[in-house]
């Protein structure tokens, strides 16, 4: 468990220098559960670029839907660093706020889930600023509220 906000600043940008989008992670790493969790009293769509366990490949995975109070898991993915973009149905509301914005990825309107593309946004496709997050442990959860 990191101690200090330097020590987590230290260890996030390690992982963005060693995962940076044209590098596969190492395959040492293990793999963590990713669970995002609505507190927000609305309904949330949640957008994700993480390594995939299985493929080893950076994927862009959304639009994931939570209700109210729910909890429930994305899936698998490599220990390390993630990116998250969400919003509140009818988009009035989405994290990140726009001065914690990491790393900018192109998502289109419909539920999909690829591998990313360096490359410029589609017609029909938002350029949306995610967060990174680095995992530590089998099981990351994420809370909106």
């Amino acid at each position: 468990m990191l101690n200090s906000k330097k020590s987590r600043q230290a260890l996030f940008a390690a992982s963005i220098a060693v995962a940076g989008l044209g590098l596969a992670p190492s395959s040492a790493r293990a793999d963590t559960d990713l669970v995002f969790c609505n507190k927000t009293g609305s309904k949330i769509y949640i957008a994700v670029a993480y390594v995939d366990a299985a493929s080893n490949k950076w994927i862009l995975s959304a639009w994931l839907p939570r209700n109210p109070g729910e909890c429930s898991s994305s899936g698998r993915v490599k220990t390390g660093l993630f990116y998250y973009f969400a919003e509140k149905e009818g988009r009035k509301t989405s994290w990140p706020s726009a001065d914690s914005v990491d790393k900018h990825f192109c998502v289109p309107a419909t539920r999909i889930k690829r591998e990313m593309a360096n490359s410029s946004c589609a017609t029909g496709e938002r350029n949306l600023g995610f967060r990174g997050r680095v995992t530590e442990s089998a099981k990351y959860t994420f809370t909106f509220s």
